[in-house]
This record gives C-alpha cells, sequence and structure tokens, in this order.
C-alpha cells in the first residue's frame, strides 16, 4: 500500500489498498471528489490496542453524524468488526444507532461513556483481578445496548465480535501452563505464523441473520474461524472475553452457545486484522502498519500483507498529530502501570481527553485528494 490519499484533516493519514479505489461504495465519486470513510465502505475494523484506540474514536462520531442526517445509504448491509476495545467501541456504536438513530434521545452516546470511564479508571499497586472486576463489569454495562432486540436484528447494521480460545488439547493444564504455552509460541511463530492454530481457536459471535463467512475468510494454516449469534443470554459473557487478559483479569470459562472453554482476549487472534476482507474494508488503525494477531504487535518488521490489504483502507494518526500532544505521546495500554502515570493519575487522564478530544474533532468526513498524496 504506497499511494497515500490526503485526508481533509493534517492530524490523519489515509492509503487505499492495491484494489480499493474499484471497489469502493462510492466508485463514481473518488478519487476525484474524495471517499468518505462512512458510506464508502461495507466493513470497519478497529483494533484490540486498549486506550490507544482513543486516536481513531472521532470514527464513531462522523458515523453517527452521517447516519442521522440519513446519508447512510439504506439497504446496505455494513459489518463492524472487532476484538477487545474494538468490540467494545462497535458495541456502543451500533447500539446507540439501532436504539436512537436520529440522536436525539441521549444526553451523552455510548461512545462518550466508554472513553470516559477507560479515561477514569485507575490501577493501584496490589490491584488482583478480583478487585478490577467492577471495573471491567461496568465496561460491559455501558456499552450493551438496553434493547437487545433492535441490536440484533437491524436490517443494516451488525456486529462481529471476534474472541480467542485455548484448543482442547491445553485447557485442563490452564492456568499453570499458560505462560508457558504462550512464551513458546510467540518464539515459533517469530519463525512460522502458522504454528498460532495448535494453540488457539477464534470465535466471531455476529449479529443479524446470517454469518458473515463469506465477509472474513482465512488462509490455509492460519486459525480458522467457527460463528455464533450473539444473543441477550452470551453478550456479556462475550464482551467479558474478548477483553480477557489473562492475569489481569478473571478467566472467562464458559459463554452460552459454545460451552466450557478458556477464552481471551481476542486481540490474540484478531488484533486489527487477523482475516482476509472480501468487500471494501476501512481500517481504524493505530498506525500505517496494519498488525494481524498480538503477537505481530510485538515483532517490529512483521505486518499484514499486501494481498490482504487489497481491499482496504488504512486511516491511521500522522505525525501532527502526535507532535501536538502533550509530551507528543498518545495512549498506551502500559499506561495504566507505568509507575509515573500511577502516581499521577490526573496527568494521565489529561493527555488522554486531549487525544480523544482532538480525534473527535479532526476526524475526517472526506478523504480528499488525487491519488498522489504526499
Amino acid at each position: 500500500m504506497s499511494t497515500i490519499i490526503r485526508p481533509a484533516s493534517s492530524y490523519f493519514s489515509f492509503v487505499p489498498g492495491r484494489d480499493l479505489l474499484n471497489n469502493i461504495t462510492g466508485k463514481e465519486r473518488a478519487p476525484v471528489n474524495g471517499i468518505r470513510p462512512v458510506t464508502d465502505f461495507t466493513m470497519y475494523v478497529a483494533p484490540a490496542s486498549g486506550p490507544t484506540g482513543f486516536v481513531t474514536m472521532g470514527f464513531e462520531k462522523r458515523f453517527r453524524e452521517a447516519f442521522a442526517a440519513g446519508e447512510v445509504e439504506d439497504g446496505v448491509e455494513r459489518w463492524f468488526v472487532g476484538a477487545s476495545t474494538g468490540a467494545l467501541r462497535f458495541t456502543a456504536l451500533v447500539a446507540d444507532l439501532a436504539e436512537d438513530p436520529k440522536g436525539k434521545k441521549q444526553a451523552k452516546d455510548r461512545t462518550d461513556a466508554l472513553a470516559d470511564h477507560f479515561i477514569f479508571m485507575t490501577y493501584k499497586y496490589g490491584d488482583t483481578p478480583e478487585s478490577l472486576r467492577p471495573l471491567m463489569e461496568k465496561t460491559y454495562s455501558l456499552v450493551m445496548p438496553s434493547d437487545m432486540s433492535s441490536f440484533t436484528t437491524h436490517p443494516t447494521l451488525h456486529v462481529a465480535i471476534m474472541v480467542s480460545s485455548i484448543t482442547d488439547t491445553y485447557t485442563r493444564h490452564i492456568p499453570w501452563l499458560l505462560p508457558i504455552l504462550l512464551s513458546t509460541h510467540f518464539a515459533a511463530h517469530i519463525l512460522t505464523p502458522s504454528t498460532l492454530r495448535h494453540l488457539f481457536r477464534r470465535h466471531c459471535f455476529y449479529t443479524g441473520p446470517a454469518p458473515p463467512t463469506h465477509l472474513l475468510t482465512t488462509a490455509p494454516g492460519e486459525v480458522p474461524i467457527t460463528f455464533h449469534p450473539l444473543t441477550e443470554s452470551n453478550i456479556q459473557q462475550v464482551l467479558h472475553a474478548t477483553c480477557c487478559i489473562p492475569y489481569l483479569q478473571k478467566p472467562c470459562r464458559y459463554i452460552d452457545g459454545v460451552g466450557e472453554g478458556y477464552f481471551l482476549d481476542g486481540g490474540f487472534t484478531d488484533f486489527t486484522l487477523g482475516f482476509t476482507p472480501r468487500v471494501p474494508t476501512l481500517i481504524l488503525s493505530d498506525s500505517r502498519d496494519v498488525k494481524a494477531v498480538f503477537f505481530d504487535f510485538l515483532i517490529p518488521w512483521r505486518g499484514a500483507s499486501v494481498e490482504r490489504l487489497a481491499l482496504c483502507g488504512v486511516v491511521a494518526p500522522t505525525v501532527t498529530f502526535k507532535r501536538a500532544m502533550e509530551g507528543a505521546v498518545f495512549p498506551a495500554g502500559w499506561d495504566w502501570f507505568t509507575p509515573w502515570m500511577v502516581g499521577d493519575p490526573e496527568r494521565r487522564r489529561r493527555m488522554w481527553r486531549e487525544v480523544y478530544e482532538a480525534s473527535v474533532k479532526e476526524f475526517p468526513a472526506v478523504f480528499a485528494g488525487d491519488g498522489r498524496g504526499q
């Protein structure tokens, strides 16, 4: 992906995949009149990157504005795919739009509430999964729909939440074996990503009438995906599972509709793009370097292939955005545990809120340009 289309804001860059410009929903308008991030795509992917995701949360505001204004084409199905934080973000967005499409009933939308809660949460030395449990349970309750029927049966807006689990071979040996399994498979993953299929299973919990099997495809050697309906009886379990970081949160050992297992943060198998999209897809990335699975996040040279990104457009924050923030840094998950931030939570909160508010203000409604960019 080398062509860069200049966005309306200096805070974001947009890079179209090899085949995107000939396939986007609004191809009669682009690239002459620009690409619209809300209406020219039929699938959207958000990363499992914790508070770093604040950098692109302005997208949700733009989508709400376009939806309320009637700019989102009726009859076109749109999928919102994510694990962990990405799943929380999109559950919040679709729940709001299903219940209040014009944005008139709620004084504060779920995206704002989620951001506020993430900013508020504070880790203290000595905290355990049990002591952190109330904070996480509130996170799930903030994004969950109050009207599950309108959420799961919306005619055009669908959510796909990705969850990882340990293969049955190892489940009975958890938790004492888990650190060894993760470290050895990470070492093997450096050499060949196909080793992940021996450790993980992937689950996609979806809304709508049918699973998106034709949209989320995997290559030979990758961890296959099994599909399950997202229901009123399992949505809280699924949100817990997709955010379940080992030893920081209480394990998820059962999901209704799947059964018993050892379920983990979905980012292990779907950090950003663990599958190959078959429709025009907008990736809300923390950087231009798109990562497939969490282990790739730890390997600087490992990124998604040109083939995987062919029908994707990657929107990412620019250096200009980063330099404009306090300390010239973006939020990161480890901020919660960094000693000076633990000791000065108000400064962390201020820095995180600055990034969130900048994204809301600067996220462009149109990626403008002639396809050359800079």
